[in-house]
């Protein structure tokens, strides 16, 4: 499909991501078809310990969101399933686990609540400086 696209990857601390976003519409592009999902695959893949503090998470979501100004940028109008992903977070996802916090280990919840709000608002916060960013040049 020709390569992944010289404008994601990262560029020094700019942690750009969506290689692989590029590469699968080039692929529906070309093929009529899409990349699947398939949850029965089992991926081999070492997480190094820093890539699971809650700080390098944070920064992580940032340049995902700040990467899909990118992504809008190369791929006007591919954005939707981002937009329906967030949509359900805010209006489902996120209302759903708050009712279910009366029940279990309510600190462990309460926790992984602060940690989804914390991952948003960092992405919406990435998103935000990238557009701010385009609008400049």
């Amino acid at each position: 499909m020709g390569g992944y696209d010289v404008n994601t990857g990262r560029k020094g601390d700019q942690h750009i991501q969506a290689h692989e976003a590029p590469v699968g519409i080039q692929i529906r592009d070309a093929y009529g078809q899409g990349v699947v999902y398939i949850e029965d695959a089992v991926v081999h893949h070492t997480l190094l310990a820093y890539r699971g503090e809650f700080l390098w998470l944070v920064s992580r979501s940032f340049w995902q969101g700040y990467s899909k100004t990118i992504l809008e940028a190369l791929y006007p109008g591919q954005q939707q399933t981002e937009r329906v992903f967030v949509s359900r977070l805010v209006g489902e996802s996120i209302p759903n686990r708050l009712g279910r916090g009366a029940g279990g280990p309510a600190l462990r919840r309460l926790l992984e609540l602060i940690s989804i709000l914390s991952f948003t608002l960092a992405v919406g916060a990435g998103y935000l400086v990238g557009r701010m960013r385009r609008l400049v040049r």
